[in-house]
């Protein structure tokens, strides 16, 4: 029975590469293609699931538990840098001070 769950992993994994899925973490499976994008709040939902084969009495059983994460759209360093650069100059104060302490 063992050999089934070792046949059926490797086709999962290969599912998974077929329909190019983001793995996160140990075994969570996402769907980045079809992520649901909000950029006034600056994240992504990524659909997926977790899949999970165990013996049962009756044979390998199955269970997949539906799940989402949920992804930051970052900025880079440099993007915040002259973002604060910016209004400090347009404001007329020190951003330099405000820099360090963002980068510290």
């Amino acid at each position: 029975m063992t050999e089934y769950l070792r046949v059926l992993s490797k086709v999962f994994m290969h599912m998974k590469s077929a329909l190019r899925f983001q793995q996160i973490g140990h075994k969570s499976i996402y769907n980045y293609l079809e992520a649901a994008n909000f950029e006034n709040l600056g994240i992504e939902i990524w659909p997926g699931y977790l899949p999970r084969l165990s013996l049962k009495e009756g044979g390998p059983m199955l269970f997949i538990k539906p799940l989402h994460q949920v992804i930051r759209n970052t900025e880079s360093v440099l993007d915040r840098i002259k973002l604060v650069r910016d209004i400090g100059i347009d404001r007329g104060i020190d951003y330099k001070a405000e820099v360090q302490s963002l980068v510290t």
